[in-house]
């Protein structure tokens, strides 16, 4: 990795982190598609297959993305995605065109957002030093998901304004706008402070395949499936919330400061826990929290607790494992494995909307989260697996000493 001049926290981090909110403000507001799509005669089968579009088209940015940040320079490549998040906005705003037109606005947002989501933790990583990478991690992840939780009260207050839906689409892409003015100010600040962007970040099989090899394959695989989780509980809160009766802007008053508090000032502790332990006590409370929701029948304040401990718990597992992912790779392989990180997460989050669409249509949202509590008990499983192999390392190693020794 090249040499880096190592600035001051408060000024390139921040700015980083502020443009991020910007930018994951267009991805907050698919969480209102359901709603769009049913005022327009339709149900959520096709937010479903809205979502899962954007799915398909992330997985292929994120697989590219690397290519992109060789070929542009990772911060070029930022402010591109931008440039699409703004022009999928605006599209979702003024499409009145059929439910194909919305699916390929979709597959636009798909394209900025896995981008963007990709590069966001890379540029961090080049500007802050390794040890500092967790609470570097923990910060822009909160920015972007404050911007996730902004989207849909954003809507919230649409509503209360009597404006329509689209308004808030049209407003989310304004943000992408000033998210690129800030990135565009940004390159010139990493320029000037004589930062060097990280080169050979594409992805490849030999990558690919080492990674498989090594212990950071376990944060992967469970980032996939709490994505899952945080996506199908989330994508489809307005229908849950309409049949138990409840204002589904409380889930994202409760998660929003939950997870961001998490991620921005608790991290930094929890970065000196055990990892493995610190997987299978979040896993656990995730897990819990599922069955909070299936348990609710229309208590408000058990809805917005289920949804803030959802938050914290989430927020801050989220961030341990992405930290983990980076410290397990193997040596020369940390653009690689955020890169893998970010395309197990969209596999989860954008993917499986479109089987809980079909699931909340044929079965209900009780089914949904019966399947949902399963996940999370998988998720459970890969904890403990993680935990049992960690448990035996040191102990081997000190074996192996010893045999040295003699």
């Amino acid at each position: 990795m090249p040499h880096r001049r190592i600035v001051k926290p408060c000024s390139i981090p921040v700015l980083l982190c502020l443009a991020g909110y910007l930018f994951a403000i267009a991805y907050g507001v698919t969480f209102l598609l359901p709603s769009m799509v049913m005022a327009r005669g339709a149900d959520e089968m096709l937010a479903g297959y809205v979502i899962s579009a954007a799915a398909i088209s992330s997985v292929i940015a994120v697989i590219l993305s690397g290519h992109f940040s060789d070929w542009l320079g990772t911060s070029r490549a930022v402010i591109l995605s931008g440039a699409v998040l703004t022009i999928a906005c605006i599209g979702f705003a003024f499409d009145q065109g059929t439910s194909w037109s919305i699916i390929c606005i979709g597959l636009v947002l798909g394209l900025g957002w896995g981008t963007f989501y990709t590069l966001g933790p890379l540029l961090m990583a080049t500007i802050v030093p390794s040890e500092q990478r967790t609470r570097g991690f923990g910060m822009l992840a909160g920015a972007m998901m404050a911007g996730i939780g902004t989207g849909p009260i954003l809507g919230r207050a649409a509503s209360a304004a009597n404006l329509p839906i689209e308004s808030t689409f049209l407003a989310s892409g304004i943000a992408s706008l000033f998210g690129m003015a800030m990135f565009a100010f940004l390159k010139g600040r990493i320029a000037r402070n004589g930062i060097e962007e990280i080169q050979g970040a594409r992805l490849s099989w030999n990558a690919v395949h080492r990674l498989a090899k090594s212990l950071a394959c376990y944060p992967i695989i469970m980032v996939g499936i709490s994505g899952a989780i945080f996506g199908g509980l989330s994508s489809f809160q307005t229908s849950y919330a309409s049949i138990r009766g409840l204002d589904f802007s409380i889930y994202f008053i409760g998660f929003m400061p939950a997870a961001i508090v998490t991620r921005l000032f608790f991290v930094g502790y929890a970065a000196h826990w055990s990892p493995s332990l610190s997987n299978l006590l979040l896993t656990g409370l995730i897990t819990g929290c599922i069955g909070l929701f299936l348990a609710n029948t229309g208590n408000t304040a058990l809805y917005f607790s289920a949804s803030a401990m959802f938050g914290g718990g989430y927020g801050l597992f989220y961030s341990l494992i992405n930290a983990q992912a980076v410290n397990l790779a193997p040596s020369g392989l940390v653009p690689q494995a955020l890169l893998l990180f970010s395309l197990s997460y969209f596999l989860g989050a954008f993917g499986f909307p479109v089987i809980a669409a079909r699931i909340i249509v044929t079965s209900g949202i009780d089914s949904l989260l019966v399947l949902l509590g399963v996940l999370g008990a998988i998720n459970c499983s890969v904890a403990l697996t993680y935990h049992m192999i960690t448990r035996t390392i040191p102990s081997s190693k000190a074996a192996s000493d010893r045999r040295r020794r003699l």
